[in-house]
């Protein structure tokens, strides 16, 4: 089931996206991959593009939610299950969203997410989950925001886990890498993996290309 035409992502952007990241998958692989591992990179592939949709959507949700509740009349209050509902158009599409939202929260890139990107106001909001009814605006709206911030980091790690698979021919110490950190010159900070390819998501370019702008080798880390 699709949200309405107020959430829809351009899926022919992420197509494209989706065989660029097939192309580039293809032509770093090292050497040839049992089942279980092109299996798992194909599934990685597709990931991408999901959770890049996924993005989107939270994302125009987010701005959506706001406008709502800038348009309400002063000193009304509308529930967080209303609000999305005026968004998204049925309970239907509510619940969809709640089971499409939680399966991003759970998903392995999450799980292993590094401490920094962690403790990200939204993101520790979209953390504890879907908001109770009551919960205010300022709280959805941070939830939203965090939310798509999520799903940038979950089709970061698929991309990753599809770039790694296809270099190492492996999916050993997968967690551990995408955990890493490394010094950029640039920031004067240090930076982790997990945060290059996010970034690649949200700017819509190459992590290669996240990695020079820092003044980091990429090849070299994973």
């Amino acid at each position: 089931q699709q949200f309405p035409d107020t959430v829809k992502s351009v899926d022919q952007a992420l197509r494209e996206r989706q065989v660029a990241v097939s192309e580039q998958a293809e032509e770093r692989q090292t050497g040839k991959l049992s089942a279980g591992l092109e299996k798992a990179l194909l599934t990685a592939q597709d990931n991408v593009v999901l959770a890049q949709r996924n993005a989107n959507e939270y994302t125009t949700l987010a701005g959506d939610f706001d406008r709502i509740q800038a348009e309400l009349p002063a000193g009304t209050k509308q529930s967080f299950g209303e609000g999305l509902k005026s968004i998204l158009g049925t309970q239907d599409d509510v619940t969809e969203f709640r089971r499409r939202f939680n399966k991003v929260r759970l998903s392995e890139g999450l799980k292993s997410l590094p401490p920094g990107p962690a403790t990200d106001k939204d993101v520790e909001e979209a953390f504890k989950g879907v908001p109770k009814e009551n919960a205010s605006p300022e709280q959805v709206a941070s939830f939203l925001r965090g939310a798509a911030r999520l799903a940038r980091f979950d089709a970061g790690f698929n991309q990753f886990k599809s770039d790694f698979i296809s270099q190492n021919s492996s999916a050993k110490n997968i967690n551990k890498t995408w955990r890493k950190t490394v010094e950029s010159p640039i920031l004067k900070k240090k930076i982790t993996i997990a945060e290059i390819y996010e970034t690649a998501q949200n700017r819509n370019i190459t992590p290669e290309e996240v990695a020079q702008k820092l003044g980091v080798e990429l090849g070299g880390l994973i």
